[in-house]
């Protein structure tokens, strides 16, 4: 059981990219968290307050398909709709946009993750393993909007 926290969503700004810089630990330069400001790219969850409390960054899979790169909600408010009402805002705004399905992926030695993106509705569609970079394939799911 958890309590949904009332949040505000909405697309980062670069009153954000500090906070970005911080907290999207996988993108390992600047010029990429700027590049992805500067196309709305990033949206950030804040509590009532205007604190940031977690982020969903997205790209486009063959330049049309959304693919959401990365979800990541602070850890003392993980397990609270968060996650959830991010990716529901998101899904929103792309079909607003004129998308047909949302993409996204995980890999497979991360039961949690993964079984969170099912939970969303995302379904397994495949795998890819690349075996220089990760030691356990990558499964990709979508979700028909």
């Amino acid at each position: 059981i958890y309590i949904m926290l009332e949040i505000n969503i909405d697309y980062a700004t670069e009153t954000d990219f500090v906070w970005l810089k911080e907290n999207d630990i996988h993108v390992v330069n600047d010029a990429w968290i700027k590049r992805c400001l500067a196309h709305n790219e990033y949206l950030v969850a804040r509590r009532q307050d205007s604190t940031n409390i977690g982020f969903l960054r997205f790209s486009y899979f063959w330049g049309n398909i959304p693919y959401m790169d990365m979800i990541r909600i602070n850890e003392e408010n993980q397990k609270t709709g968060v996650g959830t009402q991010l990716v529901r805002f998101w899904e929103k705004k792309m079909k607003s946009n004129g998308a047909a399905l949302c993409m996204t992926s995980s890999l497979e030695n991360e039961p949690e993750p993964l079984n969170w993106h099912k939970r969303n509705g995302y379904i397994p569609t495949g795998q890819i393993h690349f075996k220089s970079i990760d030691q356990y394939p990558e499964i990709f799911l979508i979700k028909e909007l």
